[in-house]
């Protein structure tokens, strides 16, 4: 047995399935989190799984992280990525003095943020002066912290990239969110006008040291948030998988007298389907294995193995999508009727796809470093 297969937070996803199953429908069609299971996710620790526990956080293994994401998804795809923004929001702790980081994520926080620095700052004394419209802002009108990047501007410096905490109040979220999949993460658009943020409340993502220990805070923050968008979409595909299964077992096609389950072909793609998600799940269990083992050993995680964290990240999502793919064209007719559990997992999956942290170039830049050609390998 597997130490994550036994772990606490891993325990709470699987009891929670069934809740999060039930409130499915109403997550997808409000196109926002149902309120219930925030204040389950809260109970249950999810939105702090990274956070370091010297400051009320779990600070989970990697791996946990995984395996709880993908055990939401498999309930919801929609909630398990909103638990993934947030967790991985929720990783910025480390970077912050402890007092900041308690006052910023208590034990009932729910944190949601936009890494990318789209917004501006300019530099005033004890903090910066922040505008900016970050879309994708996923779990974001549940929120109780919201975090945007930005590129500050300081009279005779070069520009730099910042990340801001701000609260609530002094963001507002534009309905943008109409979405094909994963419709039930909200992810609208957060804006700010003009908005104080004190220094205490700002951090730098890049280069900066974690001021905690553990493999953990060794990590790439890139490599853990690419593999939160892996765990979602593997849990989907596995839902996927059950939910043709059952159908397979009950339906007979117009014109046959033998039921899905019954026809080799169904036999072979079902196979495949298995398989594919099954070597996507192993090979991102080995690169965690590898990294995390490289964490401890040596306080750090190598170019070659963040690249590998990517590489299996990536293949997982593609994966997934071609399992659910190979399931959806097997169910026929039955799978595109919008109230089938097919249907939303279809829409759901190929959302994940298009995310940046999984896209083709993410593919191109393992490839180079693999090989040893010379590569900006920063975004590792």
């Amino acid at each position: 047995m597997r130490i994550e297969d036994t772990h606490p937070t891993l325990a709470a996803a699987r009891r929670l399935d069934t809740t999060v199953r039930a409130h499915a429908a109403e997550t997808n069609s409000a196109r926002c989190l149902a309120a219930p299971l925030v204040d389950a996710f809260v109970e249950a620790g999810f939105y702090r799984m990274l956070i370091p526990k010297a400051v009320g956080g779990e600070e989970v293994p990697p791996q946990v992280f995984v395996s709880v994401l993908e055990a939401l998804g498999k309930a919801d795809g929609s909630a398990a990525w909103c638990v993934m923004v947030g967790a991985t929001t929720g990783l910025v702790a480390a970077l912050l003095p402890e007092d900041a980081a308690r006052e910023v994520f208590p034990k009932d926080v729910v944190p949601s943020g936009v890494f990318a620095p789209i917004g501006t700052a300019s530099v005033e004394p004890g903090g910066l002066r922040v505008s900016g419209r970050w879309p994708f802002a996923s779990g974001s009108e549940r929120a109780t912290v919201r975090l945007a990047g930005v590129v500050v501007k300081e009279e005779g410096q070069a520009p730099r990239v910042s990340h801001v905490l701000v609260a609530p109040k002094d963001m507002h979220v534009v309905d943008t969110w109409r979405t094909a999949g994963l419709r039930g993460t909200g992810s609208h658009d957060m804006v700010a006008e003009s908005v104080f943020v004190p220094d205490a409340r700002t951090l730098s993502l890049f280069g900066a040291k974690p001021r905690h220990g553990g493999p953990l805070y060794a990590f790439p923050f890139f490599g853990l948030l690419s593999l939160g968008i892996a765990a979602v979409a593997m849990g989907v595909a596995s839902a996927a998988l059950d939910a043709f299964a059952e159908l397979a077992a009950k339906k007979t096609p117009g014109g046959s007298k033998r039921a899905l389950n019954q026809r080799e072909t169904v036999h072979l793609r079902f196979a495949e389907a298995t398989a594919a998600l099954g070597a996507a799940r192993a090979f991102v269990a080995v690169a965690v294995a590898d990294a995390e083992a490289e964490a401890r050993a040596e306080g750090a995680v190598s170019v070659p193995k963040r690249a590998t964290l990517r590489l299996a990240a990536a293949n997982a999502v593609r994966a997934s999508a071609a399992a659910v793919d190979l399931v959806y064209g097997a169910a026929g007719g039955s799978s595109i009727y919008a109230d089938h559990p097919l249907q939303r997992q279809f829409q759901d999956v190929h959302v994940a796809t298009q995310h940046m942290m999984v896209a083709e170039p993410v593919w191109t830049l393992a490839g180079r470093v693999m090989l040893g050609v010379e590569s900006d390998t920063s975004q590792l």
